[in-house]
């Protein structure tokens, strides 16, 4: 099975710290893509759920503090 790995890139960015998070997760995104909101997460199942909620929740973190100033 052909893979497209080659069309993505591993994305600097660091993954918030989770203590449900353990386990080896890449953030990639493709360089040819505009929308900076699209990546891909690839990993076992269990830690990519976990670096999701670990992402959704500093996006909530950050919303509650762009909402108090």
């Amino acid at each position: 099975m052909a893979s497209n790995q080659d069309q993505f890139h591993a994305l600097t960015m660091p993954l918030p710290a989770s203590s449900a998070c353990h386990g080896n997760v890449r953030l990639m995104r493709r360089p040819k893509d505009t929308d900076r909101a699209r990546f891909a997460l690839s990993g076992k199942l269990a830690d990519v759920c976990a670096a999701l909620e670990a992402l959704a929740a500093q996006e909530a973190r950050h919303r509650l503090r762009c909402a108090a100033n």
